[in-house]
């Protein structure tokens, strides 16, 4: 009786300590990451991630042409998750996630020097 007892016990301790675990874990906050490669002719002046699900972020001032900067994105929850890209008097914003978590953890967006705004999953290695 007294082992059937103590196995009950150490079942329950470990099943305590797995939910704490879980608990503790579900409650990280989760970075985002975009990459900003700049193949126009003209700098960025500023590129930022905005949204409701975001933490805190680091914004990316004065990209010269044929240069790429890297932007990491806290995120806690679920919510909306944007870019926006400044040049000049242009401003272009791109809605990421319109409503919950993303489900690519980091993309790459490449500016070209014909205009063009793409973005892709995954770091592209410039």
């Amino acid at each position: 009786m007294v082992s059937f007892l103590r196995n009950k016990l150490a079942w329950l301790a470990l099943l305590i300590v797995v939910i704490g675990w879980l608990v503790w874990w579900a409650n990280q906050p989760l970075v985002y990451r975009l990459l900003v490669i700049n193949q126009g002719e003209y700098t960025l002046d500023k590129v930022s991630v905005q949204g409701s699900a975001l933490v805190s972020a680091n914004d990316l001032m004065n990209v010269p042409p044929n240069t790429h900067g890297l932007i990491e994105a806290t995120i806690s929850g679920e919510g909306q998750l944007r870019f926006e890209v400044l040049q000049g008097v242009n401003r272009v914003d791109m809605l990421l996630v319109k409503q919950g978590i993303p489900s690519v953890w980091s993309q790459t967006l490449t500016i070209e020097d014909t205009g063009r705004y793409m973005v892709s999953d995954g770091l592209a290695i410039p």
